[in-house]
């Protein structure tokens, strides 16, 4: 019998399962239990926050030629949204952004474009976000897609512009990935930004 568990509090859910499922006693068995459901609920409520996210995308209005227009029904979609929606939307944007900051993108995009600066490569992954979920996906799949000359930067403002207009008050939800370029240290390793 294990008489001393020692429980981090930066384990996963399915390590501490593991963990705790090495002891054999009721109550640790209904804990166990009892964990699995809450990873199987957290789990599927970050699909739905995922399939949310890319039907407000679908809102943006590739018809308009201005950038702005294009975007109107997006921000009046997240404005008639709840505060906890618009905030999902901030934190998904932030997660799909970090997904596409790595090098092979950066590389791609480069070889392709007459100069690439952080910026310019964060409002490219703003475009690829901003064309949907299919070629987000083509192009996380496959880095040689990510588009030349692309620039969507005012996605990065529609959570606030909604928000703001919905309340009244400035917007100060802090996503949990830091979107910004060079940021991803899975995929930039000893190379990315560190705060």
């Amino acid at each position: 019998m294990i008489t001393n568990l020692q429980i981090k509090s930066n384990l996963s859910l399915d390590e501490l399962i593991n963990d705790l499922s090495q002891l054999d006693t009721t109550a640790l068995q209904y804990l166990i239990s009892s964990l699995q459901k809450i990873k199987t609920e957290k789990e599927q409520e970050s699909i739905s926050e995922q399939q949310s996210f890319w039907q407000f995308i679908e809102k943006i209005d590739w018809i308009q030629n201005n950038k702005q227009e294009r975007l109107k029904p997006l921000v009046e979609a997240l404005k008639d949204a709840s505060v906890s929606s618009i905030n999902e939307f901030s934190e998904q944007l932030a997660t799909v952004l970090n997904q596409l900051d790595g090098p092979e993108y950066y590389e791609n995009l480069k070889s392709q474009a007459n100069g690439v600066s952080a910026d310019t490569f964060l409002y490219a992954r703003c475009q690829v976000v901003a064309k949907g979920k299919t070629f987000f996906e083509e192009v996380l799949r496959h880095p040689e897609k990510m588009p030349a000359e692309a620039d969507f930067e005012g996605l990065l403002y529609v959570a606030r512009e909604a928000y703001e207009r919905k309340t009244g008050r400035e917007y100060n939800f802090i996503p949990s990935f830091i979107y910004e370029s060079f940021f991803n240290q899975n995929l930039w390793k000893e190379k990315a930004i560190i705060l």
